[in-house]
């Protein structure tokens, strides 16, 4: 199988990121971006991937909908973005990809968040952690909340900022049974800002690998699911459509542990001793 190389960018390159950069107007040339580089290698051509990618960000920019609500286009971009790249875990862990990719598409970056003179865009969109970047957030997003195939829990969080802001950052939100029924309990009442942060640092304080583990295991991919999956090129077609995706087949989390997740999340949220 040939290998692909595709231009990710190091995130040292955050010592030419100035203001002018922060507003939309970057001064670097050529040369001087060319420094950072850094070649990121697949074992698959991801052409094919790459193109139905762009053409969905093209898409997502000219939507009516999200022309004054644009944090609401991440809800329709998650799942799709996520099911036009195709990645594993493993390769969706490098930084360099992500940085790259948002290098290659800054008139999205601009446009999601409104890049101007008077509202400069925060440097952890561009070189951030996974649960800030631009593209990485809601990717991962749509990687943990994708459930039995379907895309709706990752599409609907993708919508709400309390996502990024108090629970994707939470090194408690890559097990996947805590991401679905975190999300799965927040939908059902009514949020608040106070009781997202106290939530976020209850559970970061009170459940460890062992005792999460117990309550609902976090299974594995299902290997060769994962394997046809990412070999089947992306549905262009199918994917500019205003009804979701359908994900990948994964290792299915029982209802029952499920259910009992939420039932704890429930009680460290509203019962819990305080952190």
């Amino acid at each position: 199988m040939s290998e692909f190389t595709f231009d990710g960018v190091r995130p040292d390159i955050r010592k030419i990121l100035d203001d002018s950069f922060r507003i939309g107007n970057p001064k670097y040339d050529d040369t001087e971006f060319g420094r950072f580089i850094k070649p990121v290698h697949f074992k698959r051509d991801m052409t094919d991937n790459l193109i139905v990618f762009r053409k969905l960000i093209d898409a997502v920019m000219v939507k009516e909908e999200f022309k004054f609500e644009r944090s609401k286009s991440d809800g329709w971009l998650a799942p799709r973005i996520h099911n036009a790249l195709r990645l594993t875990r493993r390769e969706a862990a490098c930084k360099e990809f992500w940085i790259g990719l948002i290098f290659q598409n800054l008139d999205y970056v601009w446009w999601r968040f409104e890049v101007t003179s008077n509202s400069p865009i925060g440097l952890d969109r561009i070189v951030g952690s996974d649960s800030r970047m631009a593209f990485a957030q809601i990717w991962w997003a749509a990687e943990q909340l994708q459930y039995d195939s379907d895309y709706s829990l990752a599409s609907m969080s993708a919508n709400s900022s309390d996502l990024g802001m108090y629970y994707q950052s939470l090194d408690n939100f890559h097990s996947k049974p805590i991401a679905i029924s975190l999300c799965k309990w927040s939908f059902r009442i009514k949020q608040t800002q106070d009781l997202n942060k106290s939530l976020a640092r209850k559970l970061n304080f009170c459940i460890n690998c062992f005792v999460r583990d117990d309550i609902a295991a976090s299974t594995g991919p299902d290997i060769k699911a994962l394997r046809d999956w990412i070999q089947k090129k992306p549905d262009l077609k199918r994917l500019l459509l205003d009804e979701l995706p359908q994900g990948r087949s994964d290792s299915p989390i029982p209802k029952v542990d499920l259910d009992r997740m939420i039932k704890f999340i429930e009680y460290i949220a509203t019962d819990g001793n305080d952190a």
